[in-house]
């Protein structure tokens, strides 16, 4: 069947175990929470807190680690080309980092 983000699923037998809301134990509390209706991802910087989109696209350092373009050109001009990840501390040159596509 066709998720709303455009892409394909199978029901599975375990869904009740990877999702809260269709355990039969914590749907009642998840009834009262509000639905979620989102068609497209939201990518938010942990760093600037800003959202990464066409404009602000996000880039990928070589540890996998996500932040947007602003936050890093920053960043790298303030550190002579350098980027450190915020989690894990590592160092690596701006010209390592990757395009990463929204889709």
């Amino acid at each position: 069947e066709m998720d709303g983000g455009g892409g394909w699923g199978m029901p599975t037998p375990d869904a009740e175990t990877h999702c809260p809301a269709c355990s039969p134990i914590l749907r009642h509390m998840a009834a009262k929470l509000p639905l979620a209706n989102r068609l497209r991802s939201l990518l938010v910087c942990p760093i600037t807190g800003q959202v990464m989109d066409e404009q602000n696209p996000p880039l990928a350092l070589p540890n996998g680690r996500v932040y947007s373009s602003s936050a890093l050109l920053e960043m790298a001009g303030a550190r002579e080309g350098q980027i450190e990840c915020i989690a894990t501390g590592e160092t690596f040159d701006f010209s390592d980092l990757r395009k990463v596509f929204i889709s």
